[in-house]
């Protein structure tokens, strides 16, 4: 409906574990993270729309007895959409957009003879588009959702460790 306002948020939670059977890099793997993220969407006509959102994920932890690693990650992605049918038994969605991710990645192993530090940086960008469909039957609403996206950038990386130094960038 035209002049329509919606905001969604959500949390999540992050848990892995498990273990590493290589014998220098061996042990338990307890990851943890959380992340939030909030969508908002403003119909400025009867059929059309466009969705803002913001998306950021942090986990931290232990990958191996002599391993941590944290991990940052941020999306915002930004959509124009177009509802060709909206009815009491089928909506649909078309949008199309762009998306702007970034990620940042740490890993720290020392394993008391050999020691490595890694700092790991990805940006990335690029259009995306696809198609949401809900169609209810009785109480049951069946909402199958199809997305593509063409992301490219920039990642670069820098290690320090016990043989040396590297840093590089691809983009």
């Amino acid at each position: 409906n035209q002049g329509q306002m919606d905001i969604k948020a959500g949390a999540t939670l992050l848990y892995m574990d498990g273990k590493v059977d290589d014998p220098d890099y061996g042990g338990d793997v307890a990851v943890y993270g959380a992340g939030v993220n909030v969508f908002y969407r403003y119909a400025f006509r009867s059929k059309f729309a466009i969705d803002v959102g913001g998306l950021i994920v942090g986990a931290d932890g232990k990958v191996g007895d002599p391993t941590t690693m944290q991990m940052m990650l941020s999306s915002i992605p930004v959509d124009l959409e177009f509802q060709p049918v909206k009815n009491d038994k089928v909506s649909l969605i078309l949008f199309a957009g762009f998306n702007f991710s970034w990620c940042y990645i740490y890993i720290d192993s020392d394993t008391g003879t050999d020691w490595a530090k890694v700092d790991i940086w990805t940006s990335m960008y690029g259009p995306q588009g696809g198609i949401q469909a809900a169609l209810k039957v009785g109480d049951f609403v069946f909402t199958p959702f199809f997305m593509v996206a063409r992301l490219s950038g920039d990642a670069s990386l820098s290690a320090d460790s016990s043989d040396g130094s590297f840093s590089g960038s691809a983009g």
